[in-house]
Order: C-alpha cells, then structure tokens, then sequence
C-alpha cells in the first residue's frame, strides 16, 4: 500500500502537468461536483494526503491541488475504467486507475481511491499484493454513468456524499441502502480537461 500511496501522489503532481494548456487532450477528464446548495459546488476532486481517497480538499488550501485526471476506458461490459497517466518510469503493472474501495466487511460505505494495475479487471488488481488496502476489495471496473458526464458506483444503486472526517478535507462516498441517511447528497460530473 506504501507504494500505491506514493505513487498516488506523484499522479496528483502530475494531474498539474497534464491540466497545463499546452498538454490538453479531449479524452483526460477530471471530477467535479455538483451541489448548487453547498459550498463545494464546483471543486474538483483531489486525492487527499493522508486518507489517499478523492475528496475535497480544505477550502485554506492555497494554492489549490491540481484535479486527478483520467481517461475513460470503455469496457466489453458496458461499464468504464477510469484510467490515469502512469509515470514515465512506471513498469507495465503499474498503471493508476480510479477505484472504488468497499470494506470487506460492510462496515463503511464505498470511496474512491487509486490502485496501481496491468489492467481494469478485478482479477489483475488482486493479483497485485499491494494494489488494495488490507480490509478492502478495490474494482475499478464498475463505473457507469460516463457517456451522460454523471459517475456512478455500478455495485449498488447510491448517491455521493462528502464527509468531513480527513483532516485535509472531506472524504467523498457512494452512500446506498443500509449506509445510513443522506445529509449532503451531490453529483460527481465528468469534465473534459
């Protein structure tokens, strides 16, 4: 896991670079939210420091970290990958993709995060010892919800919500039946950079 950290945040440098206007490209994206209502409406998810799960940061958080950037992968499953840049010294097993972390024992809603794979699949991730963190089973085969620019968890039907509980910012889980009540509901868009 200390691996998939590290290079967790050497992705979020390079989401700078990649977003700079010399370098755009109409297939990277980033996460933006939705929530007229609320003071986030707008930010970008980032991959906070010390949880490395995507959320929001700190408003005081000056200058502000660059988005995490992705291409969509289109599976044979009709469902996505959302697949980042690896690093140019990075081997052929790891290449970063945004997943979704589930607590193996139901304990927590669904978050996202980034795992270092040779691929999508959920059998390639499991074969990398230190793609997921221990307790958890990270897919990044399951999101849906792309060709209408929304980001959906294709596990079980859900809304987003950001929780306060990082101390660089809030934590952004995909809440379902049995999760517990809805405060802050909010929509994820996909954003061309």
């Amino acid at each position: 896991m200390k691996l998939t950290a590290l290079f967790a945040l050497a992705l979020t440098a390079m989401s700078s670079t990649i977003a700079s206007p010399l370098s755009r490209r109409a297939d990277t994206h980033y996460l933006r939210v939705n929530a007229p209502n609320e003071p986030y409406h707008q930010r970008h998810l980032v991959l906070l420091p010390n949880s490395y799960r995507l959320g929001l940061e700190n408003f005081t958080v000056h200058p502000t970290t660059p988005p995490v950037t992705f291409t969509p992968v289109r599976l044979a499953s009709g469902r996505y990958a959302l697949r980042g840049t690896p690093a140019a010294s990075a081997g052929a097993s790891e290449t970063p993709y945004i997943a979704v972390f589930t607590a193996k024992d139901g304990s927590r809603p669904a978050t996202m995060g980034v795992v270092l794979a040779p691929g999508s699949s959920k059998e390639e991730i499991d074969a990398e010892p230190e793609a997921c963190e221990n307790g958890f089973e990270c897919r990044a085969d399951v999101w849906t919800g792309v060709d209408g620019g929304k980001l959906e968890y294709a596990g079980k039907t859900g809304t987003w919500e950001p929780v306060k509980e990082a101390p660089e910012g809030w934590v952004v889980y995909w809440k379902g039946a049995g999760d517990g009540e809805v405060y802050h509901p909010i929509t994820l868009e996909i954003v061309p950079v």
